[in-house]
This record gives C-alpha cells, sequence and structure tokens, in this order.
C-alpha cells in the first residue's frame, strides 16, 4: 500500500484529521510515513508503527478493536479527546518525551491497557502506570480503566471526565487535600458504590457524579458553596445531607435520584427553579 501526495509526495504528514482510522477491522500493520488517504471502514489493524512527525493525535484509532501495539511518534505534542477509545485490545503504550497535552477519555473501553508509561524525559506529564498528572502530580488528568484507585496524595485537581465511563470501578479513594472535582470527573460510573469526599473540596463541577446509579452514599463537605447542574443526577443516594455553606442548588441536581428518600437542607438556601427536582 503506497499512497503519494500529489503536489509534494516527499512532505511529511503531521497531523491526522478525526476518526480518520476509527473502525478499521481487518488491516494487520502498516506504516504510515506514506499514508495520506483513509483507509477502507471495513479493515482492521493490531500494530501501528508511526515513523512520520505528526504532531497532533485525536479520534483517529477510536473503536479499533484488535489494535494491540501503537508507537507514538517522538514529535507528537498533543493527544486529542478520545484517541484510543474503544481499542480493547490495546495492551501496550508509552506516551513520548514530546507530549505536552492529552484529552478526555483517550483510554476509554482499553480493558486490556493494565499500565501506562510516560517517557522518563518527557518534562510535562508524568504516571503512575494508572492516570496520567501534570509534571508535579497536582493535576490529574485522566485514567486507563480500574477496578479500584487511590489518587495520590499530591493531587489538588481532578480534570474534566478524569475517571468518566469507568464502568468496573467500585471504589476510589481521594486525599485530603484534594480541592477541584471538575466537571463530568465521575460520570457514568456506574458500578462505584460508596465515595468519600475530603474536607478540603470546595468546588465540585455540574455533572460530576451523573448516572453513578449504584452509588448511595455521599458526603458534601463544609465549604461547598454550590452543586452544580445534574451532579447528582440518575445516582442511588439514598439521603443528603448539605452543609450550610451551600447557597445555591443547580438545574436538576438530583434528577431521576429514585432512591432519594430525604435531604437535609440548611437555612436561608437560594434555590433556583427546578434546582431540586427529582424526576
Amino acid at each position: 500500500m503506497n499512497y503519494n501526495r500529489r503536489n509534494n509526495p516527499h512532505k511529511p504528514t503531521k497531523t491526522a484529521h478525526f476518526y480518520v482510522f476509527c473502525g478499521l477491522r481487518k488491516l494487520n500493520t502498516f506504516n504510515l510515513r506514506l499514508f495520506h488517504t483513509p483507509l477502507n471502514s471495513r479493515n482492521h489493524f493490531s500494530t501501528v508503527l508511526i515513523k512520520t512527525n505528526w504532531y497532533t493525535t485525536s479520534c483517529k484509532y477510536g473503536v479499533c478493536k484488535s489494535l494491540k501495539a501503537l508507537q507514538l511518534p517522538k514529535a507528537l505534542d498533543s493527544l486529542g479527546d478520545g484517541a484510543f477509545s474503544g481499542c480493547e485490545s490495546l495492551s501496550n503504550i508509552e506516551l513520548p518525551e514530546s507530549l505536552q497535552t492529552i484529552g478526555t477519555l483517550c483510554f476509554y473501553g482499553c480493558y486490556k491497557l493494565s499500565t501506562i508509561k510516560v517517557n522518563p524525559a518527557n518534562t510535562y506529564l508524568a504516571t503512575d502506570g494508572k492516570a496520567i498528572f501534570n509534571k508535579d502530580k497536582t493535576v490529574l488528568y485522566t485514567a486507563i480503566p480500574v477496578t479500584s484507585y487511590n489518587v495520590p496524595s499530591t493531587v489538588r485537581e481532578l480534570r474534566y471526565y478524569a475517571f468518566s465511563n469507568q464502568k468496573d470501578m467500585t471504589s476510589i479513594t481521594l486525599p485530603e487535600g484534594l480541592v477541584n472535582i471538575s466537571s463530568y470527573a465521575f460520570e457514568f460510573c456506574s458500578k462505584l458504590e460508596h465515595l468519600v469526599i475530603p474536607s478540603t473540596v470546595d468546588s465540585i463541577g455540574e455533572n460530576a457524579f451523573y448516572s453513578c446509579s449504584a452509588l448511595q452514599q455521599i458526603n458534601i463537605p463544609q465549604g461547598i458553596k454550590s452543586l452544580a447542574n445534574e451532579v447528582l443526577a440518575h445516582t442511588g443516594i439514598k439521603t443528603l445531607d448539605i452543609p450550610s455553606s451551600v447557597n445555591y442548588i443547580g438545574e436538576k441536581a438530583f434528577r431521576n435520584c429514585e432512591s432519594l428518600q430525604s435531604i437535609k437542607l440548611p437555612e436561608g438556601l437560594t434555590l433556583r427553579e427546578f434546582g431540586i427536582r427529582i424526576a
């Protein structure tokens, strides 16, 4: 297979567009140096060696179910949202020294990926083998599929979608010192049963625990000022004690919490219309 660029066949490809390799089913291996056009969507490959100087990878390999190994280019500086989502056979990957940013849900559905590596010379990112952080491990960006996890004590922020769609995760331990749980951080963690939010947390984003259907108990620490839109929607919580520091509850914060029996509200709470709508 040899495709040449019409105008300049020797000019290297530095980026590929969304979904260009998604859903490939039969192709076993190929070299991307001379590859410039989309493959037949019926194909599927197991090994990819990228020799081209790509700078960005975004949603290129999603749902490539037979992809087992991927060697990323040394010049790569960004992984976009969902870059390897659905690559359920992927078992080995190392993030290169040049990588600076990583998107959300990069490893969603990569069930055979038991560990992840970051080149030790990378000055932007770090890993504990399960999650990806900034270099000093104060910000957790994303994680590979886990059943349980202890967030390191250095972490102060969980980024958007940090543990979203971790469908087999039953427990997680959050450290004292954590300050911010961003929006959608635990969205669709359907087996998560219990969670203790540290007393240091002062911000929880919208949809943070959306559709955590097995979650029956959660604490809201004193210091939280607002419960964002749909923050606990579609969860299994039974009771909720809202601290006096809360002065705002967003729309549909408890939407479809069918097991919710009681809510203890502080005096002087300012409610938005439909803010405590249950169904």
